[in-house]
């Protein structure tokens, strides 16, 4: 029996074209419904999650930041967050400036640029708030930081590592082929931000499915009662479920990027899909 789903949003939940896809939507209210709490998990933050969460009609927290950050789905509210050391974030700005790599720093509620331009699209991306000498203003221990661009993270790579005493930085490529880096705290995954919100809601792991196609995604895939990868999904990804979706015509769904719903209708609602048209 499934009492909770954990979803990823992007290239999981959500199509290519950032629309959910309805048979999704149905999926996920059918199970809702049924009583099965429903959760995202996500790299995204809480204003580019929160549309979709609304969309979906929940009630439950969202994990965000890939873990780093875990709050009340309705209002916002800081549930569980796992902050970097204020020293190393310090230094990491202070080479960032050294070396004019544009950095995200997400302090508090608010994300800071440390410089006028923002490191996914450059000059043509808007900035949320640009801190001039942020390093002597960050005085308050961040929960991530981001960064962009090929040459940016080999450099942050080579001078810091992959990881050290309170930070581990996740590198991906995602479908722009552009590498980035999301620097956080080591206990900042989606599994253990999983973990957490089901001990809390006294949810076991068996009783858990987590989707996700991404390497962000593999610790809860692994974890959970029931790891169900996207046909497109990183090969490692693949290898840590317990189900992979199939790449074809013989489906449950008619909509390509509706596996959600597929992997919903299969293991949680164990019927038909087409006893639920309309």
């Amino acid at each position: 029996m499934i009492s909770l789903i954990a979803i990823d949003l992007d290239d999981t939940l959500i199509a290519p074209d950032l629309h959910i896809p309805d048979e999704n939507l149905t999926a996920i209210r059918l199970a809702i419904k049924s009583g099965v709490k429903v959760v995202i998990a996500t790299a995204r933050g809480w204003a580019g999650a929160k549309r979709f969460y609304d969309r979906m009609g929940l009630s439950t927290p969202i994990i965000l930041s890939s873990g780093a950050s875990t709050v009340d789905g309705q209002t916002g509210a800081v549930i569980r967050r796992s902050y970097l050391p204020l020293s190393f974030a310090r230094d990491v700005v202070t080479f960032a400036d050294e070396q004019q790599i544009a950095l995200r720093v997400y302090v508090g509620s608010e994300v800071w640029n440390n410089f006028d331009y923002d490191p996914s699209n450059g000059k043509n991306k808007t900035i949320e708030i640009h801190v001039e000498n942020l390093v002597q203003k960050l005085v308050e221990a961040p929960f991530q930081i981001f960064v962009k661009g090929e040459r940016e993270a080999k450099l942050i790579l080579e001078r810091f590592g992959s990881e050290g005493d309170g930070y581990r930085c996740r590198h991906h490529v995602y479908a722009d082929g552009i590498p980035e880096l999301n620097i956080l705290h080591p206990r900042s995954t989606k599994q253990d931000a999983l973990a957490d919100l089901c001990a809390a809601f006294d949810v076991p792991r068996e009783q858990v499915m987590a989707l996700g196609d991404s390497k962000n995604d593999l610790g809860m895939i692994a974890w959970a009662g029931i790891g169900v990868a996207m046909s497109w999904a990183d090969d490692a990804v693949k290898e840590a479920a317990d189900w992979v979706l199939a790449d074809g015509t013989a489906r449950l769904t008619q909509d390509p990027d509706a596996e959600v719903a597929e992997a919903i209708f299969h293991h949680v609602l164990q019927q038909p899909k087409t006893e639920f048209a309309g």
